[in-house]
């Protein structure tokens, strides 16, 4: 047991770890005045055509940790009022 947890160590020190946090916001295409409101001004994130409908969609995408932490810090301070709630 002693001779697996090495080794597991070892293969563990050489793997190294990327973590990204990141907020996304998808809106129907129609919608897209809604996320440049936002993105102008929180002045943070970028917006793309969604891949994920075909296109009918449009995404707001935020990586940067600064940015992030600003929209964490909007949630708490402005909690949503619905069952998305319980998702923050």
């Amino acid at each position: 047991m002693l001779k697996v947890n090495l080794l597991l160590i070892k293969i563990l020190e050489k793997v190294s770890f990327n973590l990204t946090f990141m907020f996304r916001l998808v809106l129907h295409k129609d919608e897209l005045a809604v996320l440049e409101y936002l993105k102008y001004r929180l002045k943070i994130g970028e917006i793309y055509p969604s891949k994920i409908t075909d296109h009918k969609s449009v995404t707001w995408k935020i990586q940067r940790k600064e940015d992030v932490i600003k929209i964490i810090n909007i949630f708490e301070n402005y909690p949503l009022n619905t069952s998305k709630q319980l998702n923050f």
